[in-house]
């Protein structure tokens, strides 16, 4: 946890198996088949009027990471 300018940083990582890209970018969409990340995305969006964001980058063999990053500012 960090902060980076006016927002709060967080990543969380492993070193697990990781996983492609695509794999990646199936999370995150609101059609995927769990809604643990998509959902969480969402609810920052809102929470935040758009300016929080969650990105999950990853590399098969190499681990995963998960990076939220929250304005510290109020909401108008």
């Amino acid at each position: 946890i960090k902060l980076e300018g006016k927002q709060l940083v967080v990543r969380v990582a492993d070193n697990g198996v990781g996983m492609t890209e695509e794999e990646c970018r199936k999370l995150l969409q609101e059609s995927s088949s769990g809604i643990g990340l998509s959902n969480v995305r969402q609810r920052l969006a809102n929470l935040y009027s758009g300016r929080a964001s969650l990105e999950l980058h990853s590399q098969p063999g190499e681990g995963t990471e998960v990076i939220y990053r929250i304005p510290l500012e109020k909401r108008e």
